[in-house]
């Protein structure tokens, strides 16, 4: 039996602390040290990332993902994103959603 173990420390670590805007410049440093440990994959990416990146930090999200991956090309890099958190206008999909529901 195989036990593969993510690692979140790319999204979770600053999560709390920085309110997920550690800057890639900071991140990338220790990338190939945490490739070389073997984790079956590095969480590199939460729900709050794409946001954080454009708003706070003036950076490109997809530019963070491919410059990590290239940082780290043995590890998978896993990521979650909330269709509303891409949301680029005030009404997100799901308030339409939820006004059709509603009957508003």
């Amino acid at each position: 039996m195989t036990i593969a173990i993510t690692d979140v420390v790319l999204r979770d670590a600053h999560q709390s602390l920085f309110a997920t805007r550690l800057r890639l410049d900071d991140m990338l440093p220790i990338a190939a040290q945490l490739d070389d440990v073997g984790y079956g994959s590095l969480e590199c990416w939460g729900g709050a990332t794409f946001d954080a990146c454009i708003r706070f930090l003036g950076e490109d999200p997809w530019l963070r993902l491919r410059e990590l991956k290239k940082a780290m090309p043995k590890t998978p890099c896993r990521c979650c994103c909330a269709a509303r958190t891409c949301s680029a206008t005030a009404t997100t999909p799901m308030m339409w959603w939820n006004a059709s529901l509603s009957g508003r």
